[in-house]
């Protein structure tokens, strides 16, 4: 996964609009979460769903490899900045090549 940060505030997004969304009235009556699915695992993503009290699932399905090996560009190295961000550290980098 890239561009972590759109991919979060776009689900903020959807988390204020679902709530006046007529076509999910019937639903409204159930907790709302949040929940950002990935099969590529990215540390800026993980921690910035922490943060906003979103879930965070990496998930990579079985088919992931045969779609890289299809698609290669598109399999593309998570951005880590190193260290921590605000005192709060960030998962090992190795993590993020997958």
């Amino acid at each position: 996964m890239w561009l972590a940060d759109q991919k979060v505030g776009q689900l903020q997004g959807y988390l204020l609009v679902v709530r006046h969304t007529p076509a999910l009235a019937p639903y409204l009556n159930r907790p709302v979460v949040g929940e950002l699915v990935t099969g590529q695992h990215d540390p800026i993503a993980e921690v910035l769903c922490r943060r906003a009290g979103i879930r965070y699932v990496h998930y990579p399905p079985e088919w992931l490899d045969d779609f890289y090996a299809a698609y290669p560009a598109r399999r593309r190295k998570a951005n880590y900045v190193g260290g921590d961000l605000d005192g709060e550290p960030l998962p090992n980098a190795a993590d993020a090549t997958t």
